[in-house]
């Protein structure tokens, strides 16, 4: 495509078994727990979408960014993302680390990227209190999205679109898949 696409409300159907299924909505700028239905997807040239017919292992479909690879901590996705957010310690500004011990500076390089800490600091730290609250508040998704989302490239090419169906919704073998605009007229087509 040389322009936009809109992809949120076309149709997807089976020509062998006749099933369709509509492109939902997805988040621009997805936040675990959002509320709503996100916002219609546009493909733009170079994007690619993935619209995946189970269910959404965060509950929402969105557009890949710099932090998303956070979703992959306590979930598993398939196809895998990209692990590609910046490390704590990249994040870790020269004030924030004039107020922490060289011990706590230690511990938070000691983060893998896109990786939030648990619960609990390690005992060493649990009288530290600059330390759990430098931690507690800023090695998120939420915190990576507040530093570089007005950054270029935060964005990624890519789409997850969910179709949050239980069921199996194409045959494994022998399937014919059309992709319709709402006047019904033919997109794409794939065959297997």
């Amino acid at each position: 495509n040389t322009a936009p696409v809109p992809l949120t409300g076309l149709v997807l159907r089976s020509t062998v078994s006749h099933l369709t299924v509509s492109v939902p909505k997805a988040w621009r700028l997805p936040y675990p727990g959002a509320v709503g239905e996100g916002d219609s997807v546009m493909l733009a040239p170079s994007e690619r979408a993935y619209i995946i017919s189970g269910y959404s292992p965060n509950a929402m479909s969105f557009r890949l960014n710099r932090c998303t690879g956070f979703f992959t901590q306590r979930t598993s996705f398939n196809p895998p993302l990209p692990r590609e957010c910046p490390s704590p310690a990249q994040e870790l500004s020269a004030d924030s680390a004039a107020q922490l011990t060289e011990a706590c500076i230690d511990y938070i390089s000691s983060f893998p990227s896109c990786t939030s800490p648990s619960s609990s600091l390690p005992p060493s730290f649990q009288q530290d209190g600059n330390c759990q609250i430098y931690v507690s508040n800023k090695i998120s998704y939420g915190r990576c999205v507040a530093l570089h989302k007005n950054e270029p490239g935060f964005y990624r090419n890519e789409w997850r679109i969910y179709l949050n169906r239980g069921e199996t919704l194409w045959r494994a073998r022998r399937e014919a898949i059309e992709l319709v605009d709402a006047d019904g007229k033919l997109v794409s087509a794939y065959s297997y």
